[in-house]
């Protein structure tokens, strides 16, 4: 085969590639005219080629890109590429996105006499990539404006990206974060859990997890937070960064050890009522020789004088009783508490329940018996209830008494009832106090001596 028919052959083959090319590929003359337009072009454009050959290829242009043919021409005059994204309008007016690609044409001699261009159609990914930086723009919109803290993580653990509230958790500032990774926050015996979830979303093997773990903030105290962690993967299914949405459960989380408590406290309290419950129905009816009649009436007035102590702690959220309002209220059965037949005084002291329990039951017994045979059953019978800080062998105390005046003659108990066991016995045991009692027959006199670390809250 001759040179000739060779160049011919290699001629044709390059026009069979440009002609089936689904790229639109013409060329124009170095003034703009266009001189070939292959079939892609036509698809692209609209335009046969016997429309638009010997045409202006400014015919394409929008008016707002006019300019850019003469660049495009000056720059391939120069010897130079020229490559652009850009707008092409088509034939029916519609306007497409159009990645573009122009070299020289070389004749003979070397020289510069016409312009080739590719065009591609792009507006399917411009489409794409507009719809990308929108949904980019809504995700950073939410991310940045979140109530709850937001962050990526590489599949390193480094942070990549942190939102302000992931801050405010934290007590890092956005910089800190970003140069440290998710486990340099998380407490210790919180990371096992963590990371083997984390494999697990590496594997496959879950979409997502949530668990509850403690950080430790930058000034060294930890927070409880609830953390949703998911897995974001590229579009071959390839891991790309790790999705974390952080609550701050810290009150939450007080809220249920503070529940817990006041459970266990329930509990605790509920035993402890029982027991003096079910000791009281003991003696009560040891001293009531059988007679249902007697063990009644004597049990809930007992069971009354236990209420009001109740009642006192209740108001004070359980927390304590003032020892004058207890004292007034075991009383006020008994005795016009305004009266002259009852003195009250002491310093003010805020006692705790379980000692205004006992306190109160002693109290309620004292009241009765004094109601009954003692001062409060004479008409000219009166009671002084008072009580003061005393230092005993070096330790805080308080001494409280009762003192009985111009009541019959007393007489010493010849048996030991509920009444007599509640004032010799379960107060002093209860409290740790040291109890005296004096039958003298001007007046019963009673007093305990209860350390104050029993009596006062610490």
């Amino acid at each position: 085969m001759t040179s000739r028919l060779r160049a011919e052959a290699v001629n044709a083959h390059l026009a069979a590639i440009v002609t089936s090319s689904a790229d639109a590929i013409k060329s124009i003359s170095l003034e703009g005219d266009v001189i070939s337009w292959n079939d892609g072009a036509e698809r692209l454009f609209g335009y046969k080629a016997n429309e638009i050959v010997g045409q202006s290829l400014g015919i394409l242009i929008p008016d707002s890109r006019r300019h850019e043919l003469q660049e495009k021409i000056s720059a391939v005059a120069r010897g130079e590429n020229f490559r652009r994204e850009t707008v092409r309008r088509r034939k029916d007016g519609s306007l497409i996105d159009v990645h573009i690609e122009a070299a020289p044409i070389l004749d003979a001699q070397g020289n510069i006499v016409g312009v080739s261009t590719i065009a591609r159609d792009i507006t399917q990914r411009k489409r794409i990539e507009v719809e990308l930086r929108s949904r980019e723009a809504q995700f950073r919109s939410v991310f940045n404006n979140s109530a709850v803290g937001m962050a990526r993580s590489g599949l390193d653990g480094r942070w990549l990206m942190v939102n302000a509230r992931m801050s405010e958790i934290t007590g890092f500032s956005t910089a800190e974060l970003l140069r440290r990774r998710a486990v340099d926050l998380t407490f210790a015996d919180d990371l096992y859990s963590d990371e083997s979830q984390m494999q697990d979303l590496l594997d496959g093997k879950i979409s997502s997890f949530a668990l509850d773990k403690r950080f430790i903030r930058k000034d060294g105290s930890t927070i409880w937070v609830g953390i949703t962690v998911s897995l974001e993967r590229d579009n071959a299914g390839h891991p790309l960064y790790f999705l974390h949405v952080v609550r701050d459960i810290s009150a939450h989380r007080e809220a249920e050890q503070h529940q817990f408590f006041l459970m266990r406290e329930l509990s605790h309290r509920s035993k402890n009522l029982l027991a003096v419950i079910q000791a009281m129905a003991r003696q009560t009816a040891r001293a009531s020789n059988n007679d249902i009649d007697v063990f009644l009436d004597r049990f809930s007035q007992r069971l009354q004088g236990l209420a009001t102590s109740h009642d006192l702690l209740v108001h004070q959220n359980w927390r304590h009783v003032l020892l004058v309002d207890l004292v007034r209220q075991q009383l006020a059965p008994f005795v016009d508490i305004d009266s002259d037949r009852l003195e009250v005084g002491g310093p003010m002291v805020a006692v705790i329940p379980e000692a205004a329990q006992a306190l109160g039951l002693a109290l309620h017994e004292l009241a009765t018996n004094a109601a009954k045979h003692g001062s409060l059953s004479a008409a000219g019978g009166r009671v002084a209830v008072t009580w003061d800080f005393v230092t005993v062998e070096g330790q805080q105390r308080l001494r409280f008494e009762w003192v009985e005046m111009g009541g019959p003659k007393v007489r010493p108990p010849t048996g030991q009832g509920f009444g007599h066991v509640v004032i010799t016995r379960m107060a002093g045991r209860s409290l740790d106090g040291q109890v005296e009692t004096d039958f003298a027959p001007g007046g019963l006199r009673w007093a305990i001596s209860i350390p104050m670390s029993n009596l006062v809250l610490s």
